[in-house]
């Protein structure tokens, strides 16, 4: 396909969103792109009032069209002018959750070819039927939401899961590695159960990521790729509402930056790696504290489970082959 002009809409186009990964894959397939972020146009330094925004917006069509029209009503005229400017062949949604009416009226009047992306289950019906039932293509990383779409009616649904940075130098050092475990990811109440555990058991955990009641910051991008580089474990523990449905974010960036990923018993997992070989599952807390001390005393095993996950993570796994796949789908 000759190179398009593609416009995206979503939260933020700052390094380490979904986002910034798609637009950086789509570029380096030669795709002339521009992204738009309401978060990059009306700061919130609040990350909890971003959340209760964001899920106000995605469940009510009348709270989403009062913060599209007032506190968001600067991403809507900008978007618009953006769009008559740029004259894109593709535009890509992500979430949209602070989409108005009117903005997508001017999408779906645009002459461009439609996705709608939502990362998450589709539990806010309203606001994925909106998208469907204007004809955009539906990209989902969830095996169930494809049937739900597609009961809804939607004209094309495709399974585009996450992955990992769009460039991952294959030299990545596996090997004399911190022996720790990290954690990067928000706090969700089973998440923090499973981290007190870990505390409790006394096992050597770095902590990262909004909301915790420890003294944490977030991560993105450069400094959150190079701490996975240099920890021995990655810790992967999907939010609850996530379990039976999809493979989160962290499942493809932990084993591609080269760390040992040792992940909950996600089913879904087990699609894109290899348990045992490529990663590593847990049942429970006190089965993750066990071999998260095994692999801390004898790191040569983590190395070589930590290396077979990179190795297919870099055959299967990035951004790029996502983004080649959607512009085939079109």
């Amino acid at each position: 396909m000759n190179s398009l002009r593609i416009l995206i809409l979503g939260g933020t186009t700052l390094q380490g969103s979904l986002e910034f990964f798609y637009m950086d894959a789509f570029k380096r397939l030669g795709h002339e792109v521009i992204g738009l972020g309401y978060r990059d146009l009306v700061e919130l330094s609040n990350h909890w009032l971003h959340v209760v925004l964001r899920n106000l917006g995605a469940f009510s069509k009348r709270l989403r069209e009062i913060l599209s029209l007032t506190m968001f009503g600067s991403y809507t005229t900008f978007s618009e002018r953006v769009l008559r400017a740029f004259d894109p062949d593709m535009i890509l949604v992500f979430k949209g959750e602070i989409v108005s009416r009117g903005l997508l009226r001017s999408l779906a009047g645009s002459g461009a070819r439609l996705v709608y992306y939502n990362p998450d289950d589709p539990r806010y019906g309203g606001l994925a039927r909106t998208f469907v039932n204007k004809g955009f293509l539906i990209a989902t990383p969830c095996v169930k939401c494809v049937r739900i779409y597609t009961r809804w009616g939607a004209r094309k649904v495709i399974l585009l899961p996450f992955a990992s940075s769009t460039y991952i130098p294959r030299n990545t050092r596996i090997d004399r590695k911190a022996r720790l475990v990290l954690f990067i990811g928000s706090m969700y109440p089973e998440r923090l159960a499973v981290v007190r555990r870990l505390l409790t058991g006394g096992l050597p955990l770095a902590l990262a990521g909004p909301g915790w009641p420890f003294k944490t910051k977030p991560l993105y991008g450069e400094a959150y790729e190079k701490i996975h580089r240099i920890s021995l474990i990655g810790l992967n523990i999907h939010a609850k509402s996530d379990l039976g449905f999809k493979a989160n974010m962290r499942t493809f960036e932990i084993a591609g930056l080269g760390a040992l990923e040792l992940t909950d018993n996600c089913r879904e997992v087990s699609r894109y790696y290899v348990p045992g070989k490529e990663i590593i599952c847990y049942e429970d807390p006190e089965d993750l504290i066990e071999k998260a001390k095994y692999f801390l005393n004898i790191p040569e095993d983590a190395y070589k489970v930590a290396r077979e996950g990179i190795e297919r993570t870099i055959r299967e796994h990035l951004y790029v082959y996502r983004a080649e796949y959607l512009i085939k789908n079109l």
